[in-house]
């Protein structure tokens, strides 16, 4: 085993993609293996600069060929030494305690460095506290918010402290984590099957270059079609705001709500004084701070003008529409490209909290990316298909390259499968191409001699699944409290095997030890705490069957890219992106078959109990207009 040497790079700020990401490093610091005390490699300050950029390069080069770099997000740090410096690693050669904290501890609010060290190794930031007092006093334009962006115009002096601590806290804290975690194993270990947190760790690892590789290339829009829509959009935001002022009695009605300047229908006080006036709502749902909510679920239940409720949630979509994805693609676009952030785990050393990944592990994108629905889910059908925009890459006219899509076929509940071990397994194992929503429906009418619909069905095993209470559930299916209530009772009594996974699960939580997901990471219960949504205090044992699923799930989806990378990248084919159960791949449309056959084997060879079938469709148009593909499977594929 290599020594370890904590390595972490000062910059100048970090801007965007495609020209001011990753930012030109001004200096490294160093520590571990032969560099017995912190140092720091500086060459872009203002002053008090101690090495060339060759001379910290032949440094960095010794450290990527004899030791084992430690790095706090290694997807910066390894762009940088790349960009910069040419030097690159493999992801079994180095580590990074940002996989590690999350691993240990998904739920950590922060998980940036200085904000760890300071938790589980009582390091408080000390010398950040100084740069930033220096950088807030000496530099224009420096604020509490973005300060950071400021230190390389700091001198070394000042600098040089703060960026040695950083590496201190790197190897104490990969060190600490290290221990922390092997003796968590140790205390639970893997059964027969299971996978360990190293095995977690290092899909981590695997992951991250595949998803910065996918962060570079950015994805391709016909931007010339938004550009001449949004406008489009404007109008028909602005005739959509008229004519809600006319049905709630006309402009000089609502002026009376208003309250500077003229009435602001995206107001949700005036909006919500507006339908009180004109006796539109048959009752109001409150927020936690009891205020009247104007949002589009809330809306929907107390509207009782069916034409007035539609405008309203269309007009709030499509504003979103334009804020969210044409107005601010247009913005931020480069030749056509936009380069939204992908976020791996909970939270990202250089990301806002508001850009931080699932708890569950599932990934997460700036700019809403994973909100964009599907055009059969838009709430309304008139609505803009906003996956056409997404178009494949080259050469369009001669249809070069397409766009292949392939996602997972009831992921969700082939995992529960896999857990339940009972019927339910038993029924996939027996046949791994059924629809369990068909299944459950069937069951379910046997059982209480019903005619029960696949919808409502569908809707209840994702509520069990989810943590949902009777209540929400019978919200979301549109059915009356009594009868989903029945409902629930007779899916237990259809796939008992739920029931009592819900049960040992519980009884876990209740011993005060974990659960662990399919890729080996391990989940406590929530502590007790005052909910005040509901005005008691909870326990949350509840959540720990969805936790389980989608956890795994998100280890599931992570392996199947990881397996489909190498073979993918020899058909000249890459990953554009990956929305939970779905992968969008930019490949050669001569290749078309196998690029889909290799994706698809790579997804369903991940090791469950329940085989996981996938399905797949494909494009030369865009990502919002597909085809299905109809895959070719061998005779023999119930045997695989």
């Amino acid at each position: 085993m290599r020594e370890e040497v904590a390595t972490d790079f000062e910059t100048k700020a970090i801007g965007p993609r495609p020209h001011a990401y990753p930012p030109q490093p001004v200096g490294v610091a160093i520590w571990g293996g032969p560099w017995h005390k912190p140092v720091y490699m500086a060459w872009g300050h203002p002053s008090g600069n101690n090495c060339s950029k060759a001379e910290a390069g032949s440094a960095l080069k010794k450290i990527w060929n004899k030791y084992r770099p430690v790095f706090h997000h290694s997807a910066f740090d390894c762009e940088v030494a790349m960009d910069y410096f040419d030097l690159s690693l493999k992801p079994e050669q180095y580590d990074d305690t940002l996989f590690e904290a999350f691993i240990y501890d998904p739920r950590t609010e922060n998980l940036s460095l200085k904000e760890l060290a300071a938790l589980w190794l009582n390091e408080p930031p000390i010398e950040r506290n100084c740069l930033r007092e220096w950088i807030l006093k000496n530099c224009s334009g420096a604020t509490e918010k973005n300060w950071g962006a400021f230190i390389s115009q700091a001198p070394v002096s000042i600098t040089g402290p703060y960026a040695k601590g950083d590496v201190i806290r790197t190897l104490n804290l990969h060190r600490w984590l290290q221990k922390n975690l092997d003796e968590r194993d140790r205390r639970y270990p893997p059964s027969q099957g299971q996978q360990s947190w190293r095995d977690a760790y290092q899909r981590e690892l695997n992951s991250m270059p595949i998803l910065t590789r996918m962060e570079k290339r950015g994805i391709l829009l016909d931007i010339h079609r938004i550009a001449r829509d949004v406008p489009k959009w404007d109008k028909q935001i602005d005739e959509l705001g008229k004519w809600i002022v006319n049905r709630l009695g006309g402009a000089k009605k609502v002026a009376a709500f208003a309250r500077k300047g003229d009435f602001n229908i995206d107001s949700p006080v005036q909006l919500a004084d507006a339908l009180d006036a004109a006796d539109k709502v048959t009752h109001w749902v409150k927020t936690h701070k009891g205020n009247r909510s104007v949002a589009k679920g809330a809306l929907a239940e107390v509207i009782s003008d069916k034409l007035l409720r539609d405008a309203i949630q269309k007009r709030s979509v499509l504003t979103t529409y334009r804020d969210t994805y044409g107005q601010k693609w247009l913005d931020t676009s480069v030749n056509g490209h936009v380069y939204p952030r992908i976020n791996q785990v909970r939270n990202r050393e250089h990301d806002a909290a508001k850009n931080a990944g699932a708890r569950t592990g599932r990934l997460s994108y700036s700019d809403s990316w994973q909100a964009i629905p599907e055009p059969s889910r838009r709430p309304f059908p008139e609505l803009p298909n906003l996956r056409e925009y997404v178009i494949p890459s080259g050469d369009r006219k001669k249809k070069k390259r397409i766009l292949l899509r392939r996602d997972y076929t009831q992921q969700e509940y082939r995992i529960l499968g896999h857990y339940e071990d009972g019927p339910l397994l038993a029924r996939y194992q027996a046949d791994p191409f059924i629809d369990m929503h068909d299944e459950a429906t069937k069951m379910i009418n046997n059982i209480t001699n019903m005619d029960w619909q696949r919808r409502s069905v569908k809707d209840m095993g994702f509520g069990l699944i989810y943590g949902m209470g009777i209540e929400a559930t019978a919200k979301k299916s549109g059915q009356d409290y009594d009868t989903t209530q029945a409902l629930r009772k007779a899916y237990y009594q259809a796939i008992p095997g739920l029931t009592l996974l819900i049960k040992n699960i519980k009884a876990i939580c209740k011993r005060g030890d974990p659960i662990r997901t399919w890729g080996g990471r391990l989940y406590w219960v929530e502590p007790p705490s005052f909910n005040k949504k509901f005005n008691k205090i909870m326990s949350y044992d509840y959540k720990m069957v969805n936790i389980l699923i989608q956890g795994s799930a998100a280890d599931n989806t992570k392996e199947a890219m990881i397996r489909a990378d190498e073979p993918l990248a020899a058909l000249g084919a890459w990953f554009l992106l990956q929305l939970h159960d779905e992968l969008v791949i930019d490949a050669e449309a001569a290749k078309k078959d196998k690029t889909m056959i290799a994706l698809r084997e790579a997804m369903e060879s991940v090791e469950f109990d329940v085989k996981m079938l996938s399905s797949g469709e494909w494009s030369d148009k865009s990502w919002g207009i597909l085809r299905k593909y109809k895959d070719k499977r061998g005779a023999n594929y119930d045997e695989v």
